[in-house]
C-alpha cells in the first residue's frame, strides 16, 4: 500500500524545495512521455517512476496514483492553453486580424498538447472528472470566443448574425475549430496548415458578414 498524499490540486510541500519542485517536474515529464507511448490504460506507476529515475515511493511523495498525476497533466494542459491565449497572438487591430490570430493560436497550442488532449478524450468517455476537465477546456474556449462575438455585434462588424444568439454562434464556430483540431491532430487527418486555417478563417467571415481574407 503506498503512503498517502495530498491530492496533486492541492500538493504537499516537497523535499529540498527547488530540487522538490524539480523531482515533481521531472515525474510530469516521464508520465507524458510514458502516456504517450503506452495509452492511460496500460501505464504503470513503474513505468513512470523508472522513466523519471526515482524510486517507486518517491512517486507517491508527489501523486496518488497513476489517476493523480494524469489529472495534473490534464490540468496543466488546459491551463497553458488558456494562458497562452491571452497574450499578443491574439491581438490585431481588425476582427480579421483577431479571428485569424486566435484561429493560427489555438491550433498552434492544440497541436503541441495533441498526445494529453488525446488521452482526455479516452478516459473522459469513463471517468467524470475528466469529462469535466474536457468541458472546462472547451467551455472555456467558446467562452472568449463569444465574448469577440459580442464586440462584433455591439459595434456593427458582425452584420452576418443580426438577431442569432451569440452563444450559439460561438458554440458552432468555436466546435468547428475544436473539432477540427481534433480531426487533425488525434485522428491524424492530413491537412495543410496554410490552407487550412484560410478556410477557417473564411468560414468565420462568411458566418458573421465580415469582408473575406486575402489568401496569403
Amino acid at each position: 500500500m503506498p503512503p498517502t498524499s495530498k491530492s496533486s490540486s492541492n500538493p504537499p510541500a516537497k523535499r529540498g524545495g527547488g530540487k522538490g519542485e524539480r523531482t515533481r517536474a521531472r515525474i510530469l515529464g516521464s508520465a507524458t512521455e510514458v502516456f504517450a507511448e503506452s495509452g492511460y490504460s496500460a501505464a504503470r506507476v513503474a513505468d513512470i517512476a523508472q522513466a523519471a529515475e526515482v524510486a517507486h515511493g518517491t512517486f507517491y511523495t508527489y501523486f496518488d496514483s497513476k489517476r493523480d498525476v494524469f489529472k495534473a497533466l490534464a490540468d496543466d494542459v488546459v491551463d497553458e492553453i488558456f494562458a497562452a491565449l491571452k497574450g499578443g497572438p491574439n491581438l490585431g487591430s481588425t476582427p480579421l486580424e483577431r479571428i485569424h490570430n486566435a484561429n493560427a493560436r489555438y491550433i498552434d497550442l492544440y497541436g503541441s498538447h495533441a498526445v494529453i488532449l488525446a488521452l482526455i478524450e479516452q478516459v473522459a468517455t469513463s471517468d467524470a472528472e475528466f469529462l469535466g476537465t474536457r468541458l472546462d477546456l472547451r467551455r472555456r474556449f467558446i467562452a472568449r470566443v463569444e465574448r469577440a462575438v459580442k464586440r462584433m455585434i455591439e459595434t456593427g462588424q458582425a452584420t452576418g448574425i443580426d438577431g442569432l444568439d451569440p452563444h450559439i454562434v460561438a458554440n458552432a464556430l468555436g466546435g468547428m475549430i475544436d473539432n477540427f483540431c481534433y480531426a487533425w491532430f488525434v485522428l491524424k487527418e492530413p491537412f495543410e496548415k496554410e490552407a487550412a486555417l484560410h478556410t477557417l478563417d473564411t468560414i468565420w467571415a462568411n458566418a458573421l458578414g465580415l469582408q473575406r481574407p486575402a489568401k496569403g
